[in-house]
């Protein structure tokens, strides 16, 4: 039975949810049950935190060639076939897999808004990616988008480039992030165990506070306050952008930081009546421009969006 740990419960106290969450934790299992299974082998990518030898935390993408790219071996064990993925050989997850096993998987269709998390420990054998599941857990369909997928392209262009930095980021990265409607977000606890996770919200919804800060409304949702526990035990996060137009990926890593007394009218409209934001100070980039093997299409913004 999963057990909340101390940033998870103090961020709960903060929110007066505790209760709430103690009810929602029972969704969170050591194995994954056979609709689960179901709904994992069927999606076409996922995204995968992870942490480097400093202590970083990152977030990628992996992206099957076809269906199915993704098998449960058990209920405990998922393999991803290396042959059946496009592998952005380049991506920092492969060099960090080689000082930590620690991983968090978010499995998300954007048709359909579900998702499935889980947590455990992936290791890299010569064609197969092998995880360990600790933990899963499904996600309310609130804050995602609803976007199709577009399969025609299934294939890496030939042409990309990949662009890195610290801290200030130039005007074509800003602007992907100021007119972004969803990001994916790794964090970890005190313990270094990773978790991956979808934020979304209305076109604009990220603000940079400062040139090299940025200023995220949390919402309302299922209480358990994993991402933001995990910030409040320990502030390296990743983020992954992804820009449709150019089929690129902007990956920042940074630190974040939780603001829970933003009471002011505009603030609380912001986040939807919560007055919570975070604050992520951003410390590196990697852009990969033209790398996405497929696009999406916007169907409609989720209802649930604060606007």
């Amino acid at each position: 039975m999963y057990s909340y740990h101390k940033g998870e419960l103090f961020v709960q106290q903060k929110a007066n949810v505790v209760k709430q969450a103690a009810r929602t934790s029972r969704i969170i299992q050591e194995e994954v049950d056979f609709y689960a299974q179901g709904f994992i082998q069927n999606q076409l990518f996922c995204f995968v935190s992870s942490m480097d030898k400093n202590g970083k935390v990152w977030i990628s993408i992996l992206t099957g060639k076809e269906i199915g790219f993704a098998k449960f071996k058990n209920s405990k064990e998922l393999q991803i076939d290396l042959q059946n993925i496009h592998q952005f050989e380049d991506d920092i997850l492969y060099k960090n897999l080689k000082e930590n096993s620690s991983v968090g998987f978010l499995f998300i269709d954007l048709a359909t808004r579900r998702r499935f998390r889980l947590n455990g420990n992936l290791f890299n054998t010569e064609n197969q990616l092998n995880l360990q599941v600790d933990y899963a857990f499904p996600n309310c369909p609130k804050y995602i988008q609803q976007r199709a997928l577009d399969k025609s392209i299934n294939a890496i262009p030939e042409y990309t480039s990949i662009e890195k930095g610290e801290n200030l980021l130039p005007n074509k990265l800003t602007d992907i992030i100021k007119n972004a409607d969803t990001f994916y977000v790794g964090t970890a606890d005190k313990n270094n165990a990773l978790d991956a996770s979808h934020r979304g919200g209305q076109p604009g919804f990220i603000e940079f506070f400062k040139d090299d800060v940025l200023k995220i409304p949390d919402y309302s949702g299922n209480n358990m306050f994993i991402s933001l526990g995990n910030i409040h035990e320990k502030p390296e996060a990743g983020l992954l952008f992804i820009d449709d137009a150019s089929k690129s990926l902007l990956q920042l890593q940074g630190k974040a930081t939780i603001d829970f007394n933003n009471s002011t009218l505009e603030d609380n409209k912001k986040t939807g009546g919560t007055g919570r934001f975070w604050y992520f100070k951003i410390e590196e980039y990697i852009y990969t421009e033209n790398i996405m093997p497929y696009t999406w299409q916007l169907v409609e913004y989720s209802p649930f969006n604060p606007r």
